[in-house]
């Protein structure tokens, strides 16, 4: 096994298998596909509703078992009031939506790195051989997340309410005091969202590798990590360097590209929408619940569009960040150096009795 390469020496091999496994030549299946694992881990990126409508609210009967909830006279506009649960039904969605996008980024980040180890991508077979290790990730970042929310607020509520807590009342505050205090969980803030990102960083390119190769848990997952990475301190930080900077350059150069084919296909959606628009007002159609579904629907199919053609778009960048990672981190563990670099077979030894009556036929394999 080599020894371990660093950040900069692994851009080289990383382009290199990204032309290897979509360019050389253009494999439009293993595009396409990769575009869907780009959509499913949300890695291509880094319906508006009317309440006030009088043609569309919830029966009476709904509004009074709001004002039975809340006093009548609170300051709650009035459709929030009639609509209130079409409201709760939209966040429980929203909720539940959060946690299947999630489990499927999860499942997802493991079927990538078998596409890319593997140069194949089957995504439904894949996906089988990975939804436990993927079900474990999803557990471990959904707990992450919730760590961190309560976390945040912890940092920023305790020293905010500490603070008001000084002010006299009636008297004047210590304004001096106030903004060095503020200026503390300003750069507290900062800090902390640095930190949750680099664990987050360390946890796709490393942690699920580590439970891909191994077929272990989240914790076991981590010590390993440790013993692996602990001695290269410097190394890891110029590898989350470098990725900060092939990030940006990588932003800049697909959001240029992105914003030329959104407004490209803009112009046919726009086009589309202002017959269809024309032709509801036409045939007189009011707001209601199959006029407004039908709206959602509308919207979201055009979102899901340029959501998709962004993430064809970014199928390259996909491919060299999950390689670029994979090549750093291969140097310096063995399990994965030894699935990423299978060594050739010799060709058969070719032993000839006598005059051949033709050239030799040498099979590689």
């Amino acid at each position: 096994m080599p020894g371990p390469i660093s950040a900069v020496d692994s851009v080289s091999p990383a382009f290199a298998d990204t032309r290897r496994l979509l360019f050389a030549p253009w494999k439009f299946g293993m595009w396409w596909r990769m575009s869907i694992l780009g959509l499913l881990t949300g890695e291509f990126a880094s319906g508006g509703f009317s309440g006030g409508s009088p043609n569309f609210h919830f029966p009476q009967q709904n509004r009074r078992l709001f004002e039975s909830l809340v006093p009548p006279h609170s300051e709650v506009p009035d459709w929030v009031r009639e609509n209130w649960m079409w409201l709760a039904l939209c966040g429980i969605l929203l909720v539940a939506l959060f946690f299947i996008a999630e489990y499927l980024a999860s499942v997802s980040r493991f079927v990538l790195l078998d596409a890319v180890v593997s140069g194949r991508c089957a995504i439904r077979v894949q996906w089988r051989k990975w939804r436990r290790q993927g079900a474990r990730y999803f557990f471990w970042d959904i707990g992450f997340a919730l760590a961190c929310v309560v976390a945040l607020l912890l940092l920023i509520g305790v020293p905010l309410w500490s603070m008001l807590k000084k002010i006299p009342a009636g008297g004047n505050p210590d304004w001096g005091a106030l903004l060095a205090g503020g200026l503390l969980i300003f750069f507290g803030v900062i800090i902390f969202l640095v930190v949750v990102g680099v664990i987050d960083l360390l946890a796709r390119d490393f942690l699920v590798p580590v439970m891909a190769m191994e077929n272990c848990g989240v914790w076991s997952g981590w010590r390993r990590v440790g013993q692996l990475l602990g001695g290269e301190k410097l190394a890891c930080t110029g590898y989350v360097l470098m990725k900060i900077v092939l990030a940006l350059g990588s932003a800049i150069l697909f959001g240029i590209v992105n914003l030329i084919v959104i407004l490209f296909l803009l112009i046919p959606m726009a086009i589309v929408g202002g017959i269809a628009y024309f032709a509801l007002r036409n045939a007189h159609l009011t707001w209601n619940f199959g006029t407004v579904s039908a709206l959602v629907l509308a919207i979201a199919a055009a979102i899901a569009i340029l959501m998709w053609a962004c993430a064809f778009i970014y199928s390259p960048g996909l491919v060299f960040f999950q390689s670029y990672a994979l090549r750093f981190f291969a140097s310096r563990f063995p399990a994965l150096n030894a699935a990423m670099f299978i060594p050739p077979q010799p060709p058969a030894p070719f032993i000839t009795h006598g005059p051949m009556p033709g050239p030799p036929l040498i099979s590689s394999s």
